[in-house]
């Protein structure tokens, strides 16, 4: 193409090329042409321009001077400044100026041009000032020559009519359209600052997906909207897409643009053939398919730089029957879904141009989801132990303090109350040693040990499982032979009241005598004896009532021994911790024998039973020990009624603390880090609330329903109340550290 360069030359390859086009059949037209050009696209456009305008005729080749004679306005080159005819440099960079187009530098008496912005397929481009309303416009005109046949001003008129009916902010607006008197047509549009896409894309290489993707839905909503109202653009391409540099995007140049509404132009189809269907570019008519395809080679070309099939028609034709060659050879960014949604497209267009590009988006999401899954979940996996681990120790704080205690002990309670009532175990039988039997027998207590002797053997001849004496017994009973003599015999199945003070010291003990002490042995003798101490709930809840028993109490010297209930029922736990007293267990339905009724009762009656002995008289100071009511109130009972719901929380399967520190701080690093890694993980931020929140719930549930069935209980208000400090954490983060889109 060196010919190219001498004018007289070009004039003469330009001929030859017309010649060529017009004596090939129309349908081979395009690719023999293609071929002729060897893919100078810019050539190819010219002769292609040439064949329209002559329409068949030979006018052409009758008229060996290319463009109008006369008035002839010049260029700079290099500034692209414009200049009426006269000097031949220009002043401002002293470069040789070149024709521009004919006639003057006022356009129609409005327009004064002052610089060309660019050159189109049918003409050029300038800015001009409208003189009347000292307002800067870009003015299209057609260029110098033959493209000034009547065709080709039918096509330029056809532009103006088309860009009038589209009001869209990504289409170029059109102000004014008219022929000057020298009988040039223009179209006055709307300035534009800033770069076409093609520049973008060359300084900058393959777009990132998200801009590409920005890009893409502003086109294909302009397209969309162009179709809607039967306009075709016909030549989609980074050159005729304009990037506003206040942002925003821009379709330009409707020179090839087709009206749906109208009667189509008869022959070769006219365009860049990198963007056009293979159908076309064999003579197939155009649709809105073909605007479609075009947006699915822009957006391959956004993504990798390139093209799919090539610049040249015949590259086009050879290409377009092999597969679509994958674009993360390309640009590693772009997902795999990408080459199937492009290469349909490509291969069959349907739906709208924006049905494609929500595809693309919906493809994207996913391989976000997917990367995001990647690189994010093990870091915020980790957040979320790293930050359950630091929240233990709060935790742990937070249980002990009394705020936490009171707030466990009205979650306990509420759980209580929800509970159905049940009846004790029947196996439980309490003695009491009730105002009826003072009555009956007014002699005080310490002068009963003989008394006691007898009538606790008539309850061993049942026999019984065991017999528990919920009295602190006095000294004086060590000197009663019968009740000693009870003590050697059943020392196996009787329990004796020992009972803890303030200062560690001990009563009870002295009830047994040095003889007898000497004949059980030291071991049977602390086995003999357990612990009747009665707390008040050491949460601090106000109403002071007995909430929790303990299984054993270290004595003075330090030695553990058992509480009375636990001892009776041979549960001999090394745990101190406390458990709950059950109080949905109806105490009221507990057994009781008076003590003055033993001598008439059956034997039988004391078969396989749990027996308590003790005192509920008025003034035996164990009369009123204050517990839970159903109804949430404080309820009175008896210390012997309170041991004998103590064994039956036992025998019910006391809620007992006597898991291992290493589980309990398991289950508690769990609870917090589940709800945190939801909180933290979740894609979005409100469904990884919802998710945290019912993590909570479950475990709720798990507390109030698993652990009742397993008769375990662990206090859970301290845990929740740090559960929401960890999500208010776990949120705080979450806000800091927002989902990234993988670029």
């Amino acid at each position: 193409m060196d010919r190219q360069g001498n004018p007289a030359e070009r004039h003469q390859l330009l001929m030859e090329l017309f010649l060529l086009a017009i004596e090939t059949p129309e349908r081979e037209r395009a690719a023999v042409l293609s071929q002729a050009c060897c893919g100078n696209t810019e050539l190819l456009q010219e002769v292609q321009r040439l064949v329209l305008s002559d329409g068949g005729g030979s006018g052409l080749l009758d008229n060996p001077v290319l463009g109008p004679r006369g008035p002839m306005a010049l260029v700079c080159p290099h500034c692209q400044t414009c200049f009426d005819a006269g000097p031949d440099r220009c002043p401002l960079d002293d470069a040789a100026l070149e024709p521009a187009f004919a006639g003057s530098l006022l356009i129609d008496g409005r327009y004064r041009v002052e610089k060309r912005l660019g050159k189109g397929g049918m003409g050029a481009v300038y800015r001009v000032l409208h003189i009347g309303l000292d307002k800067r416009f870009a003015l299209k005109m057609i260029e110098c020559g033959p493209v000034q046949s009547e065709r080709t001003r039918e096509r330029f008129r056809r532009e103006g009519q088309a860009l009038g009916r589209l009001k869209h902010r990504n289409i170029v607006d059109v102000t004014d359209a008219g022929v000057d008197s020298g009988g040039r047509p223009y179209l006055a549009m709307e300035l534009l600052e800033g770069s076409s896409l093609q520049a973008e894309l060359r300084q900058e290489g393959p777009f990132t997906i998200a801009r590409t993707l920005e890009l893409m839905r502003a086109i294909a909503a302009a397209m969309d909207f162009a179709h809607r109202n039967n306009v075709l653009h016909g030549d989609i391409k980074p050159g005729n897409i304009f990037l506003p540099s206040g942002g925003g995007v821009k379709i330009l140049d409707f020179g090839l643009a087709e009206l749906l509404d109208t009667q189509r132009e008869q022959g070769p189809a006219m365009g860049t053939p990198a963007y056009m269907q293979p159908g076309t570019l064999w003579g197939d008519a155009v649709s809105d398919a073909s605007d479609r395809y075009a947006l699915a080679v822009l957006a391959y070309e956004l993504l990798t730089g390139e093209v799919p099939f090539g610049r040249s028609a015949v590259e086009v034709l050879e290409r377009s029957a092999n597969p679509l060659a994958g674009m993360g050879g390309r640009n590693p960014s772009v997902p795999v879904e990408f080459d199937s949604i492009i290469g349909g497209e490509l291969k069959q267009p349907s739906g709208t141009a924006l049905d494609f590009v929500t595809s693309l988006e919906a493809a994207w999401q996913s391989a976000c989801f997917r990367q995001w899954l990647k690189r994010e979940v093990p870091i915020r996996c980790g957040m979320a132990c790293l930050l359950a681990l630091i929240m233990l120790l709060p935790a742990g704080w937070l249980a002990e303090t009394s705020l936490m205690r009171i707030a466990e002990v009205r979650t306990r309670d509420a759980r209580m109350r929800l509970r159905p009532d049940r009846a004790p175990d029947p196996r439980l039988l309490l003695v009491s040693i009730d105002d009826a039997t003072l009555a009956a027998e007014p002699a005080p207590l310490t002068a009963r040990a003989d008394e006691a002797g007898q009538r606790l053997e008539r309850v061993f001849a049942g026999p019984p499982a065991a017999v528990g004496i919920d009295l602190v017994l006095p000294a004086q009973w060590s000197l009663s032979p019968d009740f000693q003599k009870l003590i050697l015999r059943h020392q196996r199945n009787l329990r004796l009241a020992l009972l803890s003070g303030g200062q560690g010291e001990t009563a009870g003990a002295e009830s047994i005598s040095l003889m007898t002490a000497g004949t059980l042995g030291r071991d049977s003798v602390g086995s003999l004896f357990a612990f009747v101490n009665m707390e008040i709930d050491p949460s601090g809840a106000p109403d002071g009532a007995v909430r929790r028993a303990r299984f054993s109490y270290r004595d003075l010297n330090g030695a553990r021994r058992p509480s009375l209930a636990a001892a009776v029922l041979g549960q001999n736990q090394s745990s101190e911790d406390l458990f709950w007293i059950d109080p949905s267990i109806r105490w009221q339905d507990l057994e009781r024998l008076s003590w003055k009724d033993i001598a008439q009762a059956n034997p039988e009656r004391f078969r396989g039973r749990i027996v308590f002995v003790g005192a509920e008289f008025a003034g035996s100071g164990d009369e009123a020990h204050g517990i839970p009511e159903r109804a949430g109130r404080r309820a009175e009972i008896s210390g012997l009624a309170l041991q004998g719901l103590i064994a039956a929380t036992i025998l019910e399967g006391a809620p007992l603390h006597d898991l291992s520190w290493a589980w309990i701080l398991m289950r508690r690093w769990l609870l917090f880090v589940l709800p945190a890694v939801a909180m933290l993980c979740a894609p979005r931020i409100v469904p990884g609330a919802a998710a945290a929140l019912g993590i909570t719930f479950v475990s709720v549930a798990i507390d109030l329903t698993v652990f009742h069935f397993h008769a375990l209980f662990q206090p859970m208000a301290a845990e929740y109340a740090t559960l929401t400090v960890l999500l208010g954490l776990a949120w705080l983060i979450r806000s800091k550290r927002p989902r990234t889109m993988p670029e």
